[in-house]
C-alpha cells in the first residue's frame, strides 16, 4: 500500500497541470448544469431534438420494439440510431432523471480530456503538448454547452478520440487488437452518430499506406478494421430494410436533403427564408407533411424517403453552383460561431 501511496503521488507531482485541467473542465461543465437548472429547470437540457432520441430508446428497454409514435401509430425507427437513445435511458432516463444523465456526459467529457491529452503525448515530442491540448479542451466552449444537453455529441466526441487513440497506439505498439478495438469503437460512434458512416474507407487506406510492412500487416490492418466494422453497419441496415423496406442506415440524410439542403437553395431561388420554405414543405410534423402532400398518406416510409431522396437531386443537380454557395455559408456558421446564442439561452 505504501509503494502504491508514493507511485500516486509522484504521478500526481509530475501531472499537476492536467489534474488542474480535469478540475477545471468539471467545474465549467457542473456550474453550466447548475445555472440551467436553477434558471430554467431541465427545459433547456431537453429541448430541441432531444425528445426524438429519448422516444426509441425508452420502447426498446420497456417495450422490446425501437419505435417511434405518428399519428398514434408505433412506427419502426429509422432517424436515429439506437446508441445515444440507449445511452440516455441507461445512464437515467428510463427514470426521467436528466440531471444523472447530464453527470454521465460530464464524466465522459473529462473521459475526452484524458484521451485528448494522451494523442497530444504519443504524437507530439513535448511532454508539455498533453497538458496544453487538455486545456484547450477543458475550455472549449461547444464541448462545454453539449456536454450539459441531451444531445448525442459528448457522447460521439469521446468514441471518435477513442478510435483515433487505438489506432495511434497501434502504430506504436504494432498490435492488431488495437486495429479490432478502434473498429468496434467506430461502429459504435456511427450508431451514435450517422455521420462517421464513410470515414472506415479513407481510415482503412490510410493503414494501407502508414502499415509497418511487417509479417503482412500492410493487408491485415485495413482488412482487421473493415471486419471490425463493416458487419455492424450492415446489420442495422439489414433491420431498417425487414422493417420498412429502406436500406440505408439512417433516414436522416433523406430527411436533410428534403428539409435543408435542397430547401435552402429552394429557399434562395424564391428570395425566401428557410424556415418559410420548411413550412411549405410540412417539416413541423407527420401531420404538416401529409397535409402539404396527401397523396402519400398510404404511402411506406421507404416511399416517402425515396420520393424526398428523388426531389432533392433533381433540385440540387439543377443548382450546382447555389448549392455550392449555400453549403458552403452553412459550414461557416457550424465552424466558427461560438454558440453564443445556445450559451444565452
Amino acid at each position: 500500500m505504501r509503494a502504491v501511496r508514493q507511485i500516486s503521488t509522484q504521478w500526481m507531482r509530475n501531472n499537476r497541470g492536467l489534474l488542474l485541467a480535469i478540475l477545471v473542465c468539471a467545474l465549467l461543465r457542473i456550474a453550466l448544469m447548475v445555472a440551467a437548472f436553477a434558471l430554467t429547470g431541465t427545459r433547456v437540457m431537453t429541448q430541441g431534438d432531444t425528445a426524438s432520441y429519448l422516444e426509441p430508446g425508452r420502447n426498446l428497454l420497456l417495450h422490446g420494439a425501437y419505435t417511434s409514435e405518428a399519428f398514434s401509430q408505433p412506427f419502426p425507427e429509422i432517424d436515429r440510431t439506437p446508441g445515444y437513445p440507449l445511452f440516455t435511458m441507461l445512464t437515467g432516463m428510463i427514470f426521467n432523471n436528466v440531471l444523472l444523465t447530464v453527470i454521465a456526459q460530464i464524466i465522459l467529457s473529462i473521459g475526452s480530456l484524458l484521451l485528448v491529452h494522451r494523442i497530444a503525448r504519443q504524437t507530439f515530442p513535448d511532454r508539455r503538448a498533453g497538458t496544453i491540448a487538455a486545456w484547450l479542451f477543458a475550455i472549449e466552449p461547444i464541448s462545454i454547452l453539449y456536454t450539459v444537453r441531451l444531445m448525442p455529441e459528448t457522447l460521439f466526441v469521446f468514441l471518435l478520440l477513442a478510435v483515433i487513440e487505438r489506432l495511434i497506439a497501434f502504430h506504436k505498439t504494432v498490435k492488431l487488437s488495437s486495429v479490432a478495438a478502434a473498429g468496434i469503437l467506430l461502429a459504435a460512434a456511427t450508431y451514435v452518430r450517422p455521420v462517421s458512416y464513410y470515414l472506415v474507407f479513407p481510415l482503412a487506406a490510410a493503414l494501407l499506406f502508414t502499415a509497418p510492412r511487417l509479417r503482412g500487416y500492410k493487408w491485415k490492418a485495413p482488412a482487421l478494421l473493415l471486419i471490425s466494422i463493416l458487419p455492424w453497419l450492415a446489420a442495422w441496415q439489414l433491420r431498417n430494410w425487414a422493417e420498412t423496406g429502406y436500406s440505408g442506415f439512417s433516414s436522416i440524410v433523406e430527411k436533410n436533403l428534403y428539409f435543408y439542403q435542397s430547401a435552402e437553395v429552394s429557399a434562395e431561388l424564391q428570395h425566401i427564408s428557410l424556415a418559410a420554405e420548411q413550412q411549405k414543405l410540412g417539416y413541423q410534423d407527420e401531420a404538416s407533411y401529409i397535409a402539404i402532400h396527401p397523396e402519400q398518406r398510404a404511402w411506406s416510409q421507404a416511399q416517402r424517403l425515396h420520393f424526398m431522396r428523388a426531389e432533392s437531386v433533381k433540385i440540387l443537380s439543377a443548382h450546382r453552383a447555389l448549392y455550392l454557395k449555400t453549403h458552403i455559408a452553412g459550414v461557416a456558421v457550424v465552424a466558427f460561431t461560438p454558440c453564443a446564442s445556445e450559451f444565452l439561452e
